[in-house]
């Protein structure tokens, strides 16, 4: 039996040998990208206004991994996977964020921050994000096409901004995770989409405070999970859809200031469960 395990051993070694190899190649590989994505942090706080972020996000605090700067989280290989930040006043643009070089990002939060500009089309390069918060800032423009590639997407949050121009539908057609949709506070106008009643996994849609004209669609019978619906505050017309109906899980629906006929415009239907 030792003369077995004795003929064994010398073949392996070539094979430890490999295996130690590729161990260290797939650590260095790790190191590489934590380093890419703090380096791409740091560029972009470079051109933030805000300077209470230096004590954190810098290179003698990372070892060149940012998962212990303020906001940032990461994943056991050192990736980043969430960056929340509120409340901080940044005061910038995302004009210089390299979303390619943060693969991993799930969660992306950054509310009442003084943010502006338009939300980049670069943003669409983030394909494991499920949630995605900028609300409470100042972005502009329309909706970028690009939201549509956040395939994974379950929240998204982009109330309280001066966005403008109509939602386009296929945005409605490529979420299908998403469960809370909150557009409202903004400058958007046109008819709110027929598609949006593809959303079948929607609890939540906030679609109050803008410019949306036209009638309620109907589609939006089919989202039978939804327990909040506010649309007030817009230029809607017509009258309430029949399929409204359907929504058994409604708890909360605020459809007060339009020319929707028959409603009386200064009450909101809140607490209201349709009957069963």
């Amino acid at each position: 039996m030792s003369s077995t395990m004795g003929r064994l051993k010398p073949k392996m070694k070539p094979l430890l040998r490999l295996l130690v190899l590729l161990c260290l190649e797939v650590s260095l590989r790790l190191e590489g990208a934590a380093a890419a994505e703090a380096e791409a942090l740091l560029k972009w706080k470079a051109t933030l206004k805000t300077r209470a972020l230096d004590d954190s996000w810098s290179p003698l605090n990372s070892t060149n991994k940012p998962c212990n700067w303020f906001g940032i989280s990461c994943n056991n290989n050192g990736s980043v996977v969430e960056m929340n930040i509120q409340n901080v006043s940044l005061g910038g643009t995302l004009d210089s964020f390299d979303f390619l070089s943060l693969p991993n990002l799930e969660v992306l939060i950054l509310t009442s921050d003084y943010l502006y500009g338009q939300i980049p089309a670069g943003i669409g390069h983030l394909p494991k994000l499920t949630t995605l918060d900028l609300s409470s800032n100042g972005f502009s423009g329309h909706l970028p096409p690009a939201l549509a590639n956040l395939t994974e997407i379950a929240v998204l949050r982009l109330s309280k901004n001066m966005l403008t121009g109509e939602p386009e539908p296929r945005l409605f057609t490529k979420l299908v995770h998403l469960t809370e949709l909150a557009l409202d506070g903004n400058n958007l106008t046109g008819v709110i989409p027929s598609e949006i009643g593809r959303l079948s996994r929607l609890e939540l849609l906030t679609l109050s405070e803008n410019g949306f004209t036209g009638s309620i669609p109907g589609e939006i019978g089919n989202l039978t999970s939804l327990s909040v619906l506010f649309m007030n505050n817009n230029q809607l017309t017509g009258t309430l859809p029949s399929t409204l109906g359907y929504l058994f899980k409604l708890s909360a629906l605020d459809i007060s200031q339009n020319k929707i006929a028959g409603i009386y415009q200064g009450t909101a239907l809140q607490d209201q469960s349709p009957p069963q």
